[in-house]
């Protein structure tokens, strides 16, 4: 069995194992009668079933909806973080209580080490002091709301639908959170990478593509000792980086193999549909994403509404997450912008 085989079978027999856990904390074990807990909870909304809703202890959330157990709002952050990029990645902090939380943070206004000046120091001679400089990074919760139809026949019948709805929500957090965090603007939303003040801006060599001295141009501004960054690139923009070479006419883009993660001038890279297009600002972003933090209430509220979509015999499934993200360190980022020729 390939490694990249082995690696996809352990991780799904991790998600399988985690999630037969959690269906024990909350039901109890119940041999082969285990309950679908997403699809029996909308119906239980759908229907008002009160009693059902009281029985699991289901609690209410302040956007009107109902809370999902904690367990079970880990298993769904662990399939989403299987289809994200930054979350993975970052450091992900507990909001708790209230909405925000505040986070110290060196500020690298003076340079990498945040106002410390070091020195060897000669006998006799006086030491100077100095002291780091800290700022105060607030990650202050915001709502993200997806919406869904779902057919009343559906989900009264199919027997896969807890798996079903699983799957959906994971994807549906995944795509949104880290379109937010990588091209989020700050105000109710995340703090994304591409428009966080401070972020290193490399403006392109030439319009509309990009270049081997773009990458050289920001690997100069991250890449030092400490930090492990990635490169994180456009699906448009990726077809043109897989023809460029360098001034000996190797191609900077080594493909992925069964044992070693591809590469582009030898950082890792990850191509995703969540970047701008080809030729436009974000759409090559090289950064260490250890210095990005996410403020995670831990929190999913599901509402529904049979009255929206009552003619097509459909239910409208809402849910609700609350979470906030910043780069803590912006030097640890670089963005490609637009050339300024």
């Amino acid at each position: 069995m390939k490694v990249n085989e082995l690696v996809e079978k352990l991780v799904t027999e991790q998600i399988q194992k985690l999630a037969e856990e959690n269906r024990k904390n909350i039901f109890g074990d119940k041999g082969n009668e285990k309950e679908d807990f997403l699809v029996s909870l909308v119906r239980a909304v759908s229907t008002r079933d009160y009693g059902w809703l009281e029985k699991k202890a289901v609690q209410t959330s302040n956007s009107g909806g109902y809370l999902i157990p904690p367990q079970l709002y880990d298993e769904l952050v662990y399939l989403a973080s299987e289809r994200e990029i930054v979350r993975p990645r970052g450091v992900v902090i507990t909001i708790t209580p209230g909405d925000s939380v505040s986070v110290p943070a060196l500020d690298q206004g003076d340079g990498q080490f945040g106002g410390i000046v070091g020195y060897w120091k000669k006998e006799g001679a006086e030491v100077e002091p100095s002291e780091p400089k800290f700022k105060q990074v607030v990650l202050t919760a915001h709502e993200y709301v997806g919406l869904t139809a779902v057919s009343q026949k559906w989900l009264n019948s199919v027997p896969e639908g807890d798996t079903y709805l699983r799957n959906l929500f994971a994807e549906a957090v995944a795509y949104a959170e880290d379109l937010a965090y990588l091209t989020g603007s700050g105000e109710g939303e995340p703090m994304g990478i591409i428009n966080c003040p401070g972020v290193h801006t490399v403006n392109r060599a030439k319009s509309n593509t990009v270049s081997y001295e773009d990458f050289l141009e920001m690997e100069a501004y991250v890449a030092r000792e400490g930090l492990s960054p990635i490169w994180v690139i456009s699906r448009s923009a990726m077809k043109s980086v897989k023809q460029l070479a360098d001034a000996n006419n190797n191609l900077i883009w080594v493909p992925p193999t069964a044992t070693e993660p591809g590469t582009i001038i030898g950082y890792p890279y990850v191509v995703t549909d969540k970047l701008p297009a080809l030729g436009t600002r974000g759409d090559v972003i090289f950064g260490d994403f250890r210095y990005y933090y996410i403020g995670d209430k831990k929190a999913l509220a599901i509402a529904m509404s049979e009255h929206a979509r009552f003619t097509k015999n459909e239910v409208l499934l809402r849910f609700t997450i609350e979470v906030h993200g910043s780069p803590i360190a912006p030097g640890a980022f670089a963005v490609l912008d637009v050339s300024q020729g």
